[in-house]
C-alpha cells in the first residue's frame, strides 16, 4: 500500500513541503472537537436524497451494484468484506470530509466504480437466472446509463458543477435538451469532433491526450486482454498473467516505482518560499472577498493588490479589482484591470463580458461587441453575454441583430426575465407590436420590473384601448 501511494506523497511533497496536502492536516488538527451527530446524519440523507448529487437520483446505477454485493456469490465470497470495507471507508470519508469538491458527483467514489460494477455483474447475474426478471433489469441499466449520459452534457455547460439541484434540474432538462438542444449531447469539444478534425485550430495537446490517447489505448488493452483469453483459454502461463497476486502485486509495485522516478527527476520541487508565497497568495484573495462582501472596497483592493503582487503572474487579483470598481460604477477603472488579466487569461468569459459591457456604457461600440463576441466564443451558453451583445447592437441601430442575439441567450434559458424584458424593447423598435408583447407578458410573469417595464405596458396598454402613446 505504502509503494502504491509513493507517487502520491511524492507529488504532495514536491508542491507543499509535506508528503500531504496542507488541507488534510488542518482537517487532523481539528479533531473530534467539534463532533455533533445531528451534521452527521443530515449528510447521511444528503447523500442519498439530495436533489444535487443524492446517489438516488445521480448513481442509481451503482446503488444497484451496491445492493449486488450482498447477493450470495461464490465469486464473490472471499472478497466481499473487503470490498465493503473498502466502500465503508469511502463513504466514511464523504461523511466526514469538510468540502464539497468541484467534480462530477461525489469525486470520492470515482475509485468505487469497479466494486460497484463487480455488485451489478453479480445482481445481473441473480437477474438472468430468473427469466422475467432479466429483460427488465437490462433495460433499467440501460435507461439508466443514457440518462446518466443526459446528465453528463450538461455538466459546466447549462449547469455549473456547484448548482444547488443540479441532478434534479438535469433529469427535468432532458426533454429540453433532446427537442431543442440536440447539439449539446456532442458537447463543445469530443472524441468525434477530434476524429474529423473538426475546428482543429481551437482544438490543443490535452483535448487529444484525454480524448483520443487514452480512450484507444484503453480500448486497444481491452481488446488485447480479451484476444489473449479467446486465442489461448487453456494456457497455463497466460491464466497466470491474471490470476496470480504476486505478479499483480509485482506489476503494481514495479508501475509505481517507475512513476517516483519519473516524478523525482522530471518535476521541480517548489522551494519554501514558493510554497509560503502561494499559501500567502490565497489568504489574500479570501481576504479581499470577505472585505468586498462587506461592502469595505478600499481595503478589499489592497488585499486584492498585495496578491497580485506575490503572484503577478495569476489573473485573478486584477479580475477581482475589477469587479471591486464595478461596485462603484467607474467602468474606466475597472476595465483597466480587467484588461491587465485578459492579458493573462485572454478567455475568461465572465472577465469578457463584464469588460464588453463597459466598453458598451463607455461608448466604445466596436470594442464592446468584439469583446463580448469572444467571451461567447470562450462559452457559447453565456447568456449574459448574448444579452450584452444585443444592447451594443441596439446602439449601433441593429436591432434584427439584437433579436438575433436575444433569442440565442432565450435558448440557453428561456426563463431569462430580463432577456424577454430586452427583446420585447427590440421588437417594439422594429415595430412588431405583436411579438413585442408576447415577450412582454412573459417578462412580467417572471417578476421582471422597473421604469422601462412600466412604460412598455402603459405603451400597449394605451394601443389596445385605441389611446395616442405618448
Amino acid at each position: 500500500f505504502l509503494v502504491l501511494m509513493l507517487p502520491q506523497l511524492v507529488c504532495w511533497y514536491k508542491l507543499n513541503g509535506i508528503p500531504l496536502p496542507p488541507r488534510h492536516l488542518h482537517f487532523a488538527g481539528e479533531g473530534l472537537a467539534g463532533f455533533d451527530l445531528s451534521v452527521y446524519l443530515i449528510k447521511l440523507s444528503s447523500l442519498l436524497w439530495s436533489p444535487k448529487w443524492g446517489l438516488i437520483l445521480s448513481m442509481p446505477v451503482a446503488l444497484a451494484g451496491l445492493f449486488g454485493l450482498f447477493l450470495k456469490s461464490e465469486f464473490l465470497k472471499d472478497i466481499r468484506l473487503a470490498l465493503l470495507a473498502y466502500l465503508a471507508g469511502i463513504f466514511s470519508i464523504i461523511l466526514l470530509y469538510p468540502e464539497d469538491s468541484a467534480s462530477y458527483g461525489h469525486r470520492h467514489l470515482i475509485s468505487a466504480l469497479p466494486v460497484f460494477a463487480l455488485g451489478l455483474a453479480r445482481l445481473l447475474e441473480w437477474c438472468s437466472h430468473r427469466k422475467f426478471l432479466w429483460p427488465v433489469a437490462l433495460s433499467l441499466v440501460s435507461f439508466g446509463v443514457l440518462v446518466q449520459y443526459f446528465m453528463i452534457v450538461q455538466y459546466k455547460v447549462s449547469l455549473p458543477y456547484n448548482h444547488p439541484q443540479f441532478t434534479w434540474e438535469a433529469l427535468t432538462n432532458i426533454p429540453h435538451l433532446l427537442l431543442e438542444r440536440l447539439g449539446q449531447l456532442l458537447r463543445s469539444t469530443n472524441f468525434f469532433k477530434l476524429i474529423f478534425l473538426d475546428n482543429l485550430a481551437e482544438t490543443n495537446f490535452r483535448d487529444i491526450l484525454f480524448l483520443m490517447i487514452f480512450p484507444v489505448t484503453q480500448l486497444i488493452a481491452i481488446l488485447g486482454v480479451g484476444w489473449l483469453v479467446v486465442r489461448y483459454p487453456c494456457k497455463d502461463r497466460i491464466k497466470a498473467i491474471f490470476s496470480s497476486p504476486q505478479i499483480l502485486m509485482g506489476t503494481g509495485v514495479f508501475t509505481s516505482l517507475v512513476l517516483i522516478g519519473i516524478l523525482l527527476g522530471a518535476v521541480p520541487a517548489k522551494t519554501q518560499n514558493e510554497i509560503q508565497a502561494r499559501k500567502d497568495y490565497f489568504k489574500r484573495l479570501q481576504t479581499g472577498d470577505s472585505l468586498l462582501a462587506g461592502g469595505k472596497l478600499e481595503q478589499a483592493r489592497s488585499a486584492y493588490q498585495q496578491a497580485a503582487e506575490i503572484l503577478p503572474s495569476h489573473w485573478n487579483p486584477y479580475f477581482r479589482l475589477g469587479a471591486s470598481w464595478n461596485v462603484q460604477g467607474n467602468r474606466d477603472q475597472a476595465n483597466a484591470f480587467y484588461a491587465k488579466g485578459l492579458q493573462i487569461n485572454p478567455t475568461h468569459t465572465v472577465a469578457l463580458t463584464h469588460y464588453g459591457n463597459n466598453l458598451n456604457f463607455l461608448g466604445k461600440l466596436e470594442e464592446a461587441e468584439s469583446a463580448l463576441q469572444n467571451a461567447i466564443r470562450s462559452w457559447p451558453l453565456n447568456k449574459t453575454a448574448y444579452d450584452a451583445l444585443a444592447q451594443v447592437y441596439i446602439k449601433m441601430q441593429q436591432p434584427e441583430q439584437a433579436v438575433a442575439s436575444l433569442k440565442r441567450a432565450l435558448d440557453v434559458d428561456p426563463n431569462y426575465g430580463p432577456g424577454h424584458a430586452n427583446l420585447a424593447v427590440a421588437y417594439t423598435i422594429l415595430n412588431r407590436r405583436e411579438m413585442a408583447v408576447v415577450h412582454l407578458n412573459r417578462a412580467v410573469a417572471l417578476g421582471v420590473s422597473g421604469p422601462v417595464i412600466d412604460q412598455l405596458v402603459n405603451l400597449y396598454n394605451k394601443k389596445t384601448s385605441g389611446a395616442k402613446p405618448q
